[in-house]
């Protein structure tokens, strides 16, 4: 009686008499255990020598997070305590034996496993034909598949889209969007614009062209490869005969030059973003 506080009342007793049990077992961004590790907790701070037992592993994927959580408590003085220094790993699924039980107790007609990878699913599946139950129809699933059940029948009718989807304010992006392909490329290379103002008629540029970068390179390297750049594509432009002819064929001319001098000088490839500015005489030509 009593074994269970709340956070208020915890306070008054001693750090001996107290176990908090929190969420954050996979190292999750917002969880409270993460909050602790981070120092940024509202009620609860580590101690020294506070004993912190994780009793999972990390799911694949999530050890950089599991790990990162471990080191910012020992670093705060903790004793951590987990999979690969103590036998403390619970798992979180049932055992075979339990899902007979399960499976026992509520003896459905229908049955479809959920959660796992298929393997999983098939594996539950079996399990269910063993005990004898969902004998009017025991169906694996993948996501987006239509099951469709009646008083005297079932089967999957077909299926939906159900791609995972990205929510970008009021957009709504693919996996395979061009838009998040881009920031993919944004994020790692950063991007390079190349303003240049052309003449034309006597088909030839005015001034130089101008270059501006973004998450590209530093100021340093840039004041290096940029002169030299500029230099590059004056050469280039000047000995490209059908360069003049069309304003899209400008922009991917200059696209592919620029971004072959890049990724030979840095072996990356930045999105390129071309603006041209014709003169008055190709305004009021076009």
């Amino acid at each position: 009686e009593n074994a269970v506080v709340t956070l208020n009342e915890a306070r008054s007793l001693s750090p001996q008499q107290i176990v908090y049990v929190t969420t954050g077992s996979q190292g999750e961004p917002t969880s409270a255990l993460s909050r602790i590790a981070n120092q940024d907790h509202r009620e609860l701070a580590i101690q020294a020598n506070d004993t912190v037992i994780l009793s999972a592993s990390p799911i694949p994927g999530n050890e950089l997070l599991f790990n990162r959580n471990i080191d910012n408590l020992l670093r705060q003085g903790a004793k951590v305590v987990y999979d690969k220094n103590a036998l403390v790993h619970v798992h979180g699924h049932a055992s075979r034996e339990e899902l007979k039980i399960v499976l026992g107790l509520t003896k459905p007609d229908y049955f479809i496993p959920v959660h796992g990878e298929y393997r999983h699913l098939r594996a539950h599946a079996g399990i269910a034909w063993d005990v004898g139950v969902g004998r009017k129809g025991i169906y694996v699933l993948e996501d987006g598949d239509i099951l469709e059940i009646s008083d005297l029948e079932s089967a999957v009718v077909g299926s939906v889209p159900a791609d995972p989807t990205f929510i970008d304010g009021d957009m709504v992006h693919s996996v395979g969007s061009v838009v998040l392909s881009d920031r993919r490329i944004l994020a790692s290379y950063g991007t390079v614009m190349i303003v240049v103002t052309i003449d034309q008629i006597q088909r030839q540029l005015i001034g130089d062209p101008k270059v501006i970068q973004s998450g590209f390179i530093g100021i340093d390297e840039g004041k290096w490869i940029f002169p030299t750049l500029v230099t590059h594509l004056r050469d280039s432009i000047s000995i490209e005969d059908d360069f003049w002819d069309d304003l899209d064929v400008m922009k991917l001319k200059l696209k592919e030059i620029v971004g072959a001098y890049l990724f030979s000088k840095t072996r990356r490839r930045p999105i390129i973003v071309p603006i041209i500015n014709p003169s008055e005489e190709f305004h009021n030509s076009v």
